[in-house]
């Protein structure tokens, strides 16, 4: 914001290779929401649901990983796929008259 430029590898994306392809790269946009306000967002997860649920810790904290997780898998999802199908061509089928 003060320097006036984008910030290229947001997140955690940053430890991940630029050249990576397949499950890396799934990785590494996955890696792209992984900040501060990610745990602060799992934390108020675990603190509202250990006061209203009347569940173990352990098994509170299971849960917590699993949805983080998917979370993360699912906004991940849409990137992988812009990225991997970004360098299809179209082929116009050819009509004969």
């Amino acid at each position: 914001m003060f320097a006036r430029q984008p910030i290229l590898q947001p997140g955690l994306s940053g430890f991940a290779s630029s050249t990576a392809e397949g499950g890396l790269l799934y990785l590494g946009f996955a890696l792209a929401f992984v900040d501060l306000y990610f745990f602060w967002q799992l934390f108020l997860i675990f603190v509202g649901a250990r006061a209203g649920a009347e569940i173990s810790r352990l098994r509170m904290l299971a849960g917590l990983i699993v949805l983080g997780g998917a979370q993360l898998a699912l906004l991940a999802l849409p990137s992988y796929l812009l990225a991997s199908l970004g360098s299809l061509s179209l082929v116009r089928p050819f009509f004969y008259y």
